[in-house]
């Protein structure tokens, strides 16, 4: 596990990566660009990493009928389907064998830049953004450390 380095991915199409996935119904990708750019290191069996995401000209439509979009509700997710620019990071770290992922963080950077123009008060937004945060970002991590520990078929 000895070994470091940086992998990137560029301006891939957003419509075109979420066809690779089950459909949500009621949910379209109309458009968008999403950039990954990931450092790690692995030493020891343990691995550090940081990935650096950006999402560009993002479109989603979601039916009116729908209430929720990934396991959010439409009410809250809303902001988030007309995006120009997005940037955030998600930590990383951990034993090989069970990493432990930095949603929470993510998503309490992601809500932060999104209420920073819905509050005057920055820290009422900062208040939001990491109970956003710890609500949203631990219901990621548990799904992805399901996925992750999920038998291989």
């Amino acid at each position: 596990c000895e070994s470091e380095g940086d992998i990137k991915f560029i301006n891939l199409s957003i419509p075109a990566l979420a066809s690779l996935f089950p459909p949500e119904p009621g949910v379209s990708f109309q458009k968008g660009f999403f950039t990954l750019h990931s450092y790690f290191t692995c030493k020891d069996k343990w691995l550090t990493a940081s990935h650096h995401v950006e999402i560009k000209d993002f479109h989603l439509e979601v039916a009116p009928e729908v209430e929720e979009v990934f396991g959010l509700p439409v009410k809250y997710a809303s902001e988030l389907y007309h995006l120009d620019t997005l940037s955030f990071v998600v930590p990383m770290n951990g034993s090989m064998g069970d990493p432990q992922i930095g949603a929470r963080s993510a998503v309490e950077q992601i809500l932060l830049k999104v209420l920073q123009s819905k509050y005057d008060d920055p820290q009422k937004a900062k208040k939001w953004s990491q109970r956003g945060g710890n609500y949203f970002g631990k219901k990621i991590d548990k799904a992805l450390s399901q996925w992750m520990h999920a038998p291989t078929p």
